[in-house]
């Protein structure tokens, strides 16, 4: 069965004077998500380069030959998405830090960790923690 929008192409021919815009090689021509990614590629004749690209969301998988501007297009695009990558895990290692870090120094404030809650539990030969061998259980605050 074919999608309404091939069968209205079909039906509603486009002017020869348009052409189809040409998308950018990151850019899946099926679901448009812009994480396409090569997995293949190799340098030939006339200064092309033959890509096989797989997109991540629709699994769609193309093959073409490219001019190598527009390869260099594609790692420019790629490099741009690591970078924003890195800084939002980056961001994110820093804000969770920062609340762990808050936790730590309120618990401390309020006297609710001690030297005992680092130590190693007792085993027994089998390599089993004893049972209440952990971190000492302490009374509630107002006990």
């Amino acid at each position: 069965m074919r999608s309404a929008a091939r069968q209205i192409a079909r039906l509603v021919p486009l002017p020869r004077s348009v052409r189809p815009r040409l998308l950018e090689l990151s850019t899946c021509p099926h679901c448009t998500s812009h994480l396409v990614q090569p997995e293949e590629w190799q340098a030939v004749a006339g200064g092309k380069v033959s890509m096989t690209l797989r997109c991540p969301d629709c699994q769609l998988r193309m093959s073409g030959t490219f001019s190598a501007e527009r390869a260099r297009e594609l790692n420019r695009a790629q490099a741009g998405a690591r970078a924003a990558l890195r800084t939002a895990y980056e961001s994110a290692g820093r804000r969770n830090m920062h609340s762990t870090l808050r936790s730590l120094v309120h618990a401390l404030e309020l006297d609710l960790i001690g030297a005992d809650d680092f130590a190693s539990p007792l085993r027994t030969a089998g390599g089993r923690a004893l049972p209440g061998a952990g971190p000492r259980s302490r009374p509630p605050s107002g006990a």
